[in-house]
C-alpha cells in the first residue's frame, strides 16, 4: 500500500509573487506583446481566446481563482471581470448540489453497510480549498469494492429512483465502472467503478479502498498519494495526455493543488519509485512540471533534473502556441490511444495474456472498433 510520509518540504517563493505568476501563465497574449501583471487590460491580453481557452479545458471557474488570488480584478476590463466572477458562483452553486448528490449517495449505501470511495474531482468537494467551488465537474465516480458494483447500483436504482443514462454509450466487453445512472433531480450522473481504470496494474482498486478516509456516511476518499497516482495515470495514460502534448489547464490545476497541499507530507521519492516499477513515471514527472508550471509552484527536487519531462512541457507550450502542429501531434497521439492494448485487453479480460490468441482477439476488437467509428462519420 502507498501510503503519505513525511518528506522535506519544496522550496516555495513568495505566495504572492507566484499568485501574480500564477495568473500570467493562463493568459493569451495579444499579438506579439508581451503580458505583465502591470498591463492586464484588452491592449495586451487577448482576453475572449484566454477564456475560451480555459473555458475548453473545462477551467474557467479556476482562471476566476487565479485572478482573484493575484488580488487582479481591478487590473481586468469590467466585461471579462464580471464573466468570470459569474462562472465561479454558478460553479460553486454547482458543486453544492453535486456535493448534496454525493451524501445522498452515501447515506443510501451506509444503510446497506457500503462505503464508497469518491474519485476525482468530487473528492474536491469534501475538502476545504477552492476546489469546493470551481472545479467543473460532469459527473460523480465513486469506488466499490470487486463484487459490491451490482449491489450498489441496484441501491441506487431501487432506493433513490437513479435509472441508466441511456443517452451515454458505453463499450461493450468488461468496463471498469458500470452504465451511467441518471436522476431526475440530479446534477450530474454516477459511475460506479469496481476498477479504476483499464490499467489496474499501475494502480489496484484495493490498494485505494485500503488506503482511503471516512468524510461522510457512506463516503471515503483516498489517500493523498494515491490520489496524485490515480490524477497521472488517468489523465496522461488513459486519457492520453502524454502522448498528444496536451496541457489540460484543469488537470494541471488539480495536480498543482494536490503537490500544494502535501509540501510537507507526500514522499515524492518514493511515489518515483512506485512509478517506476509499475511502468508509468515518465508520465508522473511530466505531469507534475505541468502542474508546477500552471500553478507557478518549484518542482519538487525529486524531479528536478528531469530532461524528458522538461522536454516534455516544452513541447506542451509549443503546441499550445500552434495550433496547427498542435492538431498535427495530437492526431498521432490520439492513434496511439486508440490503439493501445490495455483499452481492447481490459474489455476482454485479457490484461495479462499477450499469447497468439489474445494478439487476435484484441486486433479483432480493434478492427470492429475502427469499422463501427467509421461508420458513424459517415452517418454525419
Amino acid at each position: 500500500m502507498i501510503v503519505d510520509s513525511p518528506a522535506s518540504p519544496v522550496a516555495a517563493q513568495s505566495v504572492h509573487a507566484q499568485d501574480e505568476d500564477a495568473l500570467l501563465r493562463w493568459l493569451l497574449p495579444l499579438r506579439s506583446s508581451r503580458v505583465t501583471f502591470d498591463d492586464l487590460s484588452d491592449r495586451s491580453v487577448d482576453w475572449p481566446a484566454t477564456i475560451s481557452a480555459a473555458a475548453r479545458d473545462f477551467a474557467l471557474p479556476m482562471l476566476a481563482t487565479a485572478v482573484v488570488r493575484a488580488n487582479a480584478i481591478a487590473r481586468l476590463p469590467s466585461d471579462a471581470a464580471t464573466y468570470l466572477d459569474y462562472s465561479r458562483v454558478a460553479n460553486a452553486a454547482a458543486n453544492s448540489a453535486i456535493r448534496d448528490q454525493c451524501l445522498a449517495i452515501g447515506t443510501a449505501l451506509a444503510a446497506r453497510g457500503i462505503t464508497a470511495v469518491l474519485l476525482k474531482g468530487a473528492i474536491w468537494l469534501f475538502e476545504d480549498g477552492p476546489g469546493r467551488a470551481d472545479r467543473m465537474m460532469r459527473d460523480i465516480d465513486i469506488l466499490v469494492p470487486e463484487g459490491q458494483r451490482e449491489i450498489a447500483e441496484s441501491i441506487l436504482v431501487e432506493t433513490i429512483g437513479y435509472r441508466p443514462a441511456e443517452w451515454i454509450q458505453v463499450i461493450d466487453g468488461r468496463n471498469h465502472h458500470g452504465h451511467p445512472l441518471g436522476h431526475p433531480d440530479g446534477a450530474v450522473t454516477v459511475e460506479i467503478h469496481d476498477a479504476l481504470n483499464s490499467l489496474p496494474d499501475h494502480l489496484a482498486a484495493h490498494e485505494v479502498i485500503g488506503g482511503a478516509s471516512g468524510v461522510a456516511p457512506g463516503l471515503a476518499i483516498p489517500s493523498l498519494a494515491h490520489r496524485v497516482l490515480h490524477h497521472v495515470i488517468a489523465s496522461q495514460v488513459i486519457n492520453a495526455d502524454l502522448a498528444t502534448g496536451t496541457l489540460g489547464l484543469r488537470e494541471a490545476t488539480d495536480l498543482g493543488r494536490m503537490i500544494e497541499r502535501g509540501q510537507n507530507s507526500l514522499d515524492w521519492d518514493r511515489l518515483a519509485a512506485v512509478a517506476r516499477q509499475r511502468g508509468f513515471y515518465a508520465a508522473l514527472a511530466a505531469a507534475v512540471y505541468k502542474a508546477c508550471h500552471v500553478t507557478a509552484r518549484p518542482v519538487p527536487a525529486t524531479f528536478a533534473s528531469d530532461r524528458a519531462a522538461q522536454r516534455h512541457l516544452a513541447r506542451c507550450l509549443l503546441q499550445r502556441r500552434w495550433p496547427v502542429l498542435d492538431r498535427v501531434l495530437r492526431s498521432i497521439g490520439l492513434f496511439r490511444r486508440a490503439v493501445a492494448w490495455h483499452r481492447d485487453a481490459f474489455a476482454l479480460e485479457l490484461t495479462d495474456r499477450r499469447d497468439l490468441a489474445a494478439h487476435l482477439a484484441v486486433n479483432r476488437r480493434r478492427i470492429g472498433r475502427a469499422v463501427a467509428r467509421l461508420g458513424s462519420l459517415r452517418h454525419w
